[in-house]
């Protein structure tokens, strides 16, 4: 990931979860290698650390870890990683936030509007409640590799 800055190259480093994010659609005739690439290439500051490549672990074991990285799994939470699979399923309580209206963008940044439903649980209010209180409706977020399209919906876990 080289940049220029001016005349001079410039190393840009992201968080492990970026570059999941922006080369996920690429292939590997090993899974584990679409993980195992991205370590060295992530910034290290981040909880990636704890994970080495390791092939004596198979693939499930792989994204599972992977997946405990970034997502608190508790008690009530259930997940699901296969050996012959590229998906996890992850069981949990949540609520549905609302609906994308509108996305737009430029290469780096996506803009999206989100109609807010009046049925979001009343236990995620609280923790959502600055999204309520404030009105806000319209995000800046990073561009991934699948864009964020009008008519997806926004759920909180």
């Amino acid at each position: 990931m080289i940049s220029m800055n001016g005349d001079q190259p410039s190393l840009n480093f992201h968080s492990l979860l970026k570059l999941i994010d922006m080369f996920h659609t690429h292939e590997a005739s090993d899974p584990r290698d679409k993980v195992y690439a991205l370590l060295n290439l992530a910034v290290h500051d981040n909880p990636a650390q704890l994970l080495r490549p390791d092939y004596e672990l198979s693939w499930k074991q792989v994204f599972r870890q992977l997946i405990e990285t970034f997502v608190s799994i508790d008690e009530d939470t259930k997940l699901h990683t296969w050996d012959d699979q590229r998906i996890a399923m992850i069981q949990t309580e949540g609520g549905l936030l609302g609906h994308v209206t509108e996305a737009r963008g430029n290469k780096e940044i996506q803009s999206i509007g989100v109609e807010i439903w009046d049925t979001t649980p009343v236990r995620y209010r609280g923790r959502l409640s600055k999204y309520f209180s404030q009105g806000i409706k319209n995000f800046r977020l990073s561009r991934g590799a699948k864009d964020i399209c009008a008519g997806d919906l926004l759920c909180v876990l």
